[in-house]
């Protein structure tokens, strides 16, 4: 009779150990399955992200090459203003100087006349 309480209880212990092995195996299997799952979406959004990420920054850089673009031009427009500017102005200075040396002749020449009409009073 003992033997057979024992022989009972470890067949009883065998079935409960291969039932708990299975539901142990069942939980991994759907925890690894649950895992996996998981993994594979934070993956794609990771991917999703990183996507967005070169998107907006593709579209920044193309933005701020415009503005580089628009910079340049502006630029050489001011380079080229400034030189039309710089070449003006010595127009002018030559134009200014020939005026103040005809100025200065007509100055000498009417002291020169004024004088010979002094001189020419007085005698």
């Amino acid at each position: 009779m003992a033997q057979q309480v024992q022989s009972s209880w470890e067949k009883k212990k065998g079935e409960s150990e291969a039932k708990f092995l299975a539901a142990a195996r069942a939980e991994l299997g759907s925890c690894g399955k649950r895992g996996a799952a998981m993994f594979v979406r934070e993956t794609e959004e990771m991917h999703a992200i990183l996507e967005h990420f070169v998107s907006d920054y593709a579209a920044l850089e193309d933005k701020i090459r415009g503005l580089w673009q628009r910079l340049l031009i502006s630029q050489a427009n001011s380079l080229e203003s400034n030189r039309k500017l710089h070449v003006a102005a010595l127009d002018m200075d030559q134009t200014r100087e020939k005026g103040q040396v005809r100025g200065m002749a007509i100055s000498k020449k009417a002291v020169e006349d004024c004088n010979k009409f002094i001189l020419a009073l007085s005698e």
